[in-house]
């Protein structure tokens, strides 16, 4: 699983970054309209679902509920985007609608390996850490470098960690 999403991002990210530029802020619309996506916020969605993917013979779309914050938008957009990256079947047409409980690891794996690349993310960890006592802190500064809700830059976190310390996640 690792290797697949290593691949992927590692994929998606030369492309990105063959077109705009080596930038630690990736710009998520501009990377979905690399893949034929129209992004938009629905003001009629449900409060339940986060976005919704849809694939067919003519048209790519993400919509985002616009009643989020435009990090977290950025999030939702990149979990749709990685749903459809590691899901496509050529052109075979497919749907997806995300909501806080269909998320799956693979594909918030993926987002944030995406959004926040491992060694430039750790990179950035190791300098803001030796700034600021307080792991909360580093959480913050790192939320408003990527653009990123705080709950999401502390999971990368916790992940990266778990990572770096070849540490298993204990399990209930």
């Amino acid at each position: 699983m690792e290797e697949i999403i290593t691949s992927i991002s590692n994929n998606v990210l030369d492309m990105y970054y063959n077109t705009y530029g080596n930038d630690t802020n990736i710009d998520i619309i501009k990377l979905a309209k690399m893949f034929g996506f129209k992004v938009y916020e629905d003001k009629n969605m449900s409060y339940l679902v986060l976005a919704t993917l849809e694939v067919t013979k003519n048209k790519k779309r993400i919509a985002i509920n616009s009643n989020y914050t435009p990090e977290a938008k950025k999030y939702y957009t990149a979990l749709e985007l990685s749903y459809y990256l590691i899901n496509k079947k050529d052109n075979a047409p497919f749907s997806d609608i995300l909501c806080e409980y269909s998320l799956d690891s693979m594909t918030s794996k993926l987002a944030n390996e995406i959004l926040m690349p491992y060694d430039s993310f750790i990179k950035l960890y190791n300098e803001i850490r030796l700034e600021y006592k307080f792991h909360s802190k580093v959480v913050e500064a790192l939320s408003k470098i990527y653009n990123l809700p705080e709950s999401i830059i502390d999971k990368r976190v916790q992940e990266i960690l778990i990572i770096k310390n070849k540490v298993k996640k204990r399990t209930k």
